[in-house]
């Protein structure tokens, strides 16, 4: 799906007409992976605040993330594990 809408920007453009807009020429130029990150929306602190309190210190152990997603949302939360 993702490379379907990528593909889509990328010949329609960002406003829906054929123009090649920036953001289609960034679509066109990097890699799938480094699109992914760049364009997906951040989660708020205040989800990792929330986590971190409903997990107390002494049980954060190990951390798994079993997305396929680009890390987002493991990278801040690593910190707070073993």
């Amino acid at each position: 799906f993702l490379y379907f809408i990528a593909r889509l920007v990328s010949v329609v453009g960002p406003s829906g007409d054929r123009s090649t807009g920036a953001m289609a020429s960034t679509w066109t130029t990097l890699s799938f992976s480094e699109k992914y990150a760049r364009f997906r929306p951040h989660y708020p602190r205040a989800l990792f605040k929330r986590i971190l309190a409903e997990v107390p210190p002494e049980r954060r152990g190990l951390l798994l993330d079993v997305g396929c997603g680009s890390g987002q949302a493991l990278l801040p939360l690593a910190k707070h594990f073993r």
